[in-house]
């Protein structure tokens, strides 16, 4: 019984000594002067670019309310819907470029996501490079991570936001072109 009262213990100090020691310096000089006020919120136009905490933190851009067509005209397979018109209602930010390796880093280091993900990290896969492989409960718990250290709302994207967002106004069967193009 003592043992089992002292592990309970000890794991307890343990997440208060990485709170005050690790979390709470990380967030006070990190996080919290760059995290955005209601007024600064407001003033972003489209095309505005922010970050809600150092170099460590994705930067965002934000994407302007507005509609577009959705879908295949050609409907090609069973997952393809029929084209329809799609209202983004409000503007919504994205992350310039996707999760890095040294962004996804900084989570595990906060004690925020696990630490497999260390095992593939090679000279060729690391740094500011998109972190791969990265699965859907992992990027989760990356958003998880985040909304809680900046005390801002991450997620996913829904299919019509990333759509609209990857389109940029064009109104081409694909965001290139009407032709698809295979390689590069």
């Amino acid at each position: 019984l003592v043992l089992l009262v002292g592990a309970g213990l000890s794991g307890a100090l343990a997440a208060q000594w990485r709170y005050w020691t690790i979390e709470r310096p990380f967030r006070t000089q990190r996080v919290a002067p760059f995290v955005l006020g209601p007024e600064a919120e407001r003033a972003l136009g489209p095309g505005d670019v922010f970050r809600e905490c150092d170099g460590a933190c994705p930067e965002m851009v934000v994407v302007p309310a507005g509609s577009f067509v959705m879908g295949d005209e050609q409907e090609r397979d069973a997952t393809s819907l029929p084209r329809h018109r799609v209202t983004i209602a409000r503007p919504f930010a994205v992350g310039r470029t996707e999760v890095t390796f040294e962004q996804y880093e900084l989570c595990i280091e906060q004690g925020g996501c696990g630490p497999w993900i260390r095992q593939y990290r090679v000279v060729a896969l690391s740094g500011r490079k998109p972190v791969v492989p990265l699965y859907r409960d992992d990027m989760l718990e990356y958003l998880r991570w985040l909304s809680e250290t900046t005390g801002r709302p991450y997620r996913l994207l829904t299919s019509a936001e990333w759509e609209y967002g990857a389109r940029a106004g064009t109104t081409t069967t694909y965001p290139w072109g009407d032709e698809m193009r295979l390689g590069a």
